[in-house]
């Protein structure tokens, strides 16, 4: 396609369709709608006066309307602070005894496991076998 026959179906097309037309009826379109759309619209409410409560007055004689509970001072809160929270975990690791060898890196990993929920019953499980093995080897029986 050259551009001779794009000029000539545009201009084909221009014939056909005016553009400006088009735009101008829906322009005057959507104007009359929403005229219709305003005059339908009900009116709006009128501002309802707010009565105002006289101010209190102020001096020892003023006290806070009944059910109310009184104020607290100016600075003290309202309610107490809360506690601060209790420390979580166990007890406290011991120290190493005094010339005791240093832990291996598996003995510091092994206790950081035990301290965790699956640890401590890891070593539940770990201790009852110990219990019977040694039980077993108090009495003779093997197994």
């Amino acid at each position: 396609m050259n551009d001779k026959d794009l000029d000539a179906a545009v201009e084909r097309l221009d014939r056909l369709v005016d553009l400006s037309v088009i735009s101008n009826t829906l322009a005057a379109a959507s104007g009359q709608l929403l005229a219709r759309a305003v005059s339908a619209a009900p009116p709006a409410p009128a501002p309802v006066p707010v009565p105002v409560p006289p101010a209190p007055r102020a001096g020892p004689a003023a006290a806070p309307p009944p059910g109310n509970p009184p104020l607290p001072p100016l600075g003290v809160p309202p309610y107490p602070a809360p506690a601060p929270p209790a420390p979580r975990g166990g007890p406290a690791p011991t120290p190493p005894a005094p010339g005791a060898p240093p832990r291996t890196r598996a003995g510091r990993l092994w206790d950081a496991v035990k301290r965790t929920r699956v640890g401590r019953a890891l070593g539940g499980a770990v201790d009852r076998t110990r219990r019977w093995r040694d039980a077993g080897r108090a009495t003779g029986v093997r197994g």
